[in-house]
């Protein structure tokens, strides 16, 4: 039988960590994180694929009917990251599952925790970085957060160099369009934002690579390449990829189509690329439906030491945004971390 538990402390730590706007519509989060269910049953498919991993857990009722769950976990890169492979649970397990419910969907779970009954073994397939019911658990990703950011003065750091940028970085820090803007957006942005139906709406869930500036919020690896006087990133998530434009190769702006990600201009100031990007025709502000036009401009600040990549982020959106909008973060290189391809797979919303 499901249990609704009553989690304060959990609801806490969510909501400092990724605050969102209270609108109605389950526009900000399909996911009810005032709930913490938990359901027991037996694992009867696996997909472990992207945008999210999912189970189908059967539970049996105590009038000896039986319902079926869906349990959705993170992309395989951010459980690749927390050491799962995707072997360690299979058709047939008991599991015992924590995680929060859908506000939109019957029976469809956003998972926290799974416990194999029979091991005893802990999985942490969500955002949490400690066990619910065993000592024995794997999927700690703490070791991330470390406390760096961007550097104002990149000059000042003699570790700083424009060759140490060319390599994979991973995200050491939580992301930031999921986070409560409400105080910086117009009213007709809050109002947009408002009729925004996260499962409907949301191009994500048909596998179309986002726009900027949603997509340097990724969790996922990228890797920076030169590719004949320019720079390109790629992205694991939806195996996006930018192109940003340098010195000769640089053409009149007027000239370029608009794109999902735009058109993109840099130019090293010492040992900081800094790019300026117009030329954007992406829908979305952010990944809960806040409105963007193609009026929208962008400016990022790139430095990097040998295992630290430091960035901002200014984005200048008049319809939507009282004020530019500033995000500082930092990507870390781990040894062996790598760009995989992300082979997304559409969700059934229906």
């Amino acid at each position: 039988m499901i249990k609704l538990i009553d989690r304060f402390n959990f609801i806490a730590l969510y909501f400092l960590l990724f605050p969102v706007l209270s609108l109605s519509h389950h526009s900000m989060a399909e996911f009810d994180r005032t709930v913490v269910s938990e359901i027991e049953g037996l694992v009867s498919k696996i997909s472990w694929r992207n945008p999210h991993i999912l189970f189908e857990i059967e539970e049996k009722r105590e009038d000896s009917s039986t319902i079926t769950w869906i349990v959705e976990g993170g992309a395989i890169s951010a459980q690749r990251r927390r050491g799962f492979t995707g072997d360690e649970i299979s058709i047939g397990d008991r599991v015992l599952v924590a995680g929060n419910p859908s506000t939109a969907r019957d029976n469809y779970i956003q998972v926290s925790h799974m416990l194999i009954q029979d091991q005893q073994l802990e999985l942490l397939l969500g955002a949490s970085s400690e066990p619910r019911w065993s000592n024995t658990f794997i999927g700690d990703d703490r070791s991330l957060a470390i406390d760096v950011g961007y550097s104002e003065n990149p000059g000042i750091d003699s570790s700083l160099s424009r060759e140490n940028i060319f390599k994979v970085w991973s995200q050491a820090v939580r992301a930031w369009f999921f986070q409560d803007t409400s105080q910086n957006l117009t009213d007709s942005a809050i109002i947009a934002a408002s009729n925004f139906d996260n499962i409907l709406d949301n191009p994500l869930l048909e596998c179309v690579p986002p726009g900027m500036p949603s997509l340097m919020g990724n969790p996922y690896p990228m890797q920076f390449f030169q590719a004949g006087g320019n720079i390109e990133i790629i992205f694991e998530e939806f195996d996006a990829k930018r192109i940003i434009v340098m010195g000769e190769n640089i053409l009149d702006a007027e000239d370029i189509p608009y794109s999902h990600t735009g058109y993109s201009i840099g130019e090293w100031q010492d040992s900081t690329l800094v790019v300026k990007t117009d030329r954007i025709d992406w829908p979305y502000l952010n990944r809960v439906g806040v409105p963007q036009s193609t009026n929208v401009k962008i400016t990022e600040y790139f430095n990097a030491t040998d295992d630290v990549l430091h960035y901002k982020l200014v984005v200048d959106e008049p319809i939507s945004l009282l004020e530019p909008f500033v995000w500082e973060a930092h990507w870390v290189n781990l040894p062996g971390e790598t760009v995989e391809p992300y082979q997304c797979v559409a969700e059934d919303t229906a």
